[in-house]
């Protein structure tokens, strides 16, 4: 058998990546030991499986290939406004005054997308689950197009993180679908209820925003200029 060499600092003892579930860090006085793969025991407990989703959401976001995702969307697929407010258009160059990000949404936020990937491989019983690794499988489900998506400019994107907003499934690019019909034993069912809720609500509903854009800028309050490029006298 292999010996597994270890590294001590300050009483911290690390070991590397051939020991028995992959790196992890010890430290004996406060009897606390983390390894990289996580297990059943570490998502056990509740503060852990949510720092977990956390953590996949950061790094997802900091992924090499999220930001040419996000050019492939605008550049290929041709999503060059935002899509509630139609008028507000993506800028060619980084000088323009108007910002636009991309929302993970609106059936699945970027913490739900990690939740049912994790729940999945879990349900699986893969015994390699990490923040890097699941990470990864959602920078590939959006490489397939799998994640739906909405650009908004940043305003519009706080009123809907908010809930002032309420956004179609029509609107936006991404077969959520296919998503959650490849990763459905990972759909717990508060997610289950959360998205029948949501279709219901689609079926009533166009988007809305119960005029929250209108009186927000006629108060001025917006911290950002948004609205410079949108004239407000082409509605009716």
């Amino acid at each position: 058998m292999k010996k597994t060499s270890t590294y001590d600092m300050l009483g911290v003892t690390f070991s590397p990546l051939e020991a028995e579930g992959g790196p992890a860090v010890n430290c004996a006085p406060w009897a606390f030991y983390l390894t990289y793969y996580k297990d059943e025991d570490y998502f056990s407990i509740y503060e852990n499986e949510i720092h977990f989703y956390k953590g996949v959401e950061d790094m997802v976001r900091k992924h090499p290939f999220y930001k040419k995702y996000i050019r492939y969307l605008i550049e290929v697929v041709g999503i060059k406004s935002c899509q509630v407010l139609s008028h507000i258009e993506i800028p060619d160059d980084k000088k323009g005054k108007v910002t636009i990000e991309m929302h993970h949404g609106p059936i699945l936020t970027l913490f739900d997308v990690a939740e049912i990937v994790t729940r999945y491989y879990r349900k699986k019983e893969y015994d390699k689950i990490s923040v890097c690794f699941i990470a990864n499988v959602i920078i590939e489900e959006h490489r397939l197009n799998n994640i739906h998506t909405v650009f908004l400019a940043k305003s519009v994107h706080d009123k809907v993180t908010e809930g002032e907003v309420f956004l179609n499934y029509q609107q936006g690019f991404g077969d959520t679908e296919t998503f959650l019909e490849k990763y459905r034993e990972g759909i717990t069912k508060d997610i289950q209820a959360k998205i029948n809720r949501y279709i219901e609500e689609c079926k009533e509903h166009d988007s809305y925003d119960n005029d929250v854009f209108r009186l927000e800028q006629k108060f001025k309050v917006w911290g950002n200029n948004d609205f410079d490029a949108y004239d407000f006298t082409e509605e009716t």
